[in-house]
């Protein structure tokens, strides 16, 4: 019988998710986030799938990107749930 072992380091200078902010966007998450608020127009509002479609995105990863141009303040959520949309803010 052939028996092996992996060690794993638990040092944190090895680790991973220690070299990972959570927080920081990548590259090609600001170039998406761009894209979206370039092709929305203002003082019109969209839903998730009408973002995706234009940017090319699953609606979930759409969904993603909205959020955090919810929380960096520069489109507004309107509705609840569902019936969702966003309205592109004046900068």
């Amino acid at each position: 019988m052939d028996v092996f072992r992996i060690i794993v380091p638990l040092d944190e200078e090895y680790s991973v998710d220690a070299q990972i902010d959570k927080n920081e966007k990548s590259a090609i998450t600001e170039e998406r986030l761009q894209i979206i608020l370039k092709s929305m127009q203002k003082n019109i509002e969209y839903n998730t799938e009408e973002i995706a479609d234009m940017v090319g995105l699953k609606t979930a990863r759409t969904r993603e990107l909205l959020k955090m141009l919810v929380n960096d303040d520069k489109i507004e959520a309107v509705g609840a749930n569902r019936n969702r949309r966003y309205l592109k803010k004046f900068l």
